[in-house]
């Protein structure tokens, strides 16, 4: 929970420009989040609903291989489930709220971890476009037991929306049902 405190923290003390409703990703000093960085990742939302890759920490990289940086990240989704990620990520723009998911992976072999994931809008530098930012750490021993992610499914554990000073929406991040649980 150290990193969704910081994340917040980070956040709240971002000056919000007059005239928009989020911190620009711009502003966000490397000093503040050095000791996360390394588990930080941004997403870019571009036209055509793409969520593009611009960052990925090395300890990301570390864990699910080389990040496709350019790439869109929801590529490999099937359609049903990028419309209920892009339904969960505009949640947290229209309502200015942040959000942490717990997902327990299932590694190739059958080890189990605990992916917990913390998520922040913000604004890119320019104001046009929707970043994404947050970070992402795998709990146990995951370093320990071989270290990198081909992983066979996830599991949604929690989800629940962090509130950044404007509230959280009334529903829950993800619906309740089996289907929307598995590799969300």
């Amino acid at each position: 929970m150290a990193y969704e405190q910081r994340l917040t923290e980070m956040w709240r003390a971002l000056p919000i420009l007059e005239g928009e409703q989020l911190p620009r990703r711009s502003k966000v000093k490397t000093a503040f989040i050095s000791s996360m960085l390394p588990y930080c990742w941004q997403l870019d939302w571009q036209e055509g609903d793409k969520l593009i890759i611009e960052y990925e920490g090395n300890e990301i990289d570390a864990m699910w291989g080389n990040a496709p940086l350019g790439e869109d990240y929801l590529a490999n989704y099937a359609p049903e489930r990028i419309a209920l990620l892009l339904a969960f990520y505009e949640s947290l723009f229209s309502a200015r709220c942040g959000a942490t998911i717990v997902r327990s992976i299932t590694k190739e072999g059958g080890d189990t971890y605990e992916l917990v994931t913390h998520f922040v809008p913000m604004i890119s530098k320019s104001g046009k476009r929707r970043v994404i930012f947050g970070n992402s750490e795998m709990q146990g021993n995951f370093k320990e037991d071989g270290g990198r992610l081909g992983f066979d499914g996830a599991t949604l554990l929690s989800a629940e929306y962090i509130d950044l000073g404007y509230g959280v929406p009334d529903t829950a991040p993800f619906d309740s049902s089996p289907e929307d649980r598995q590799n969300p």
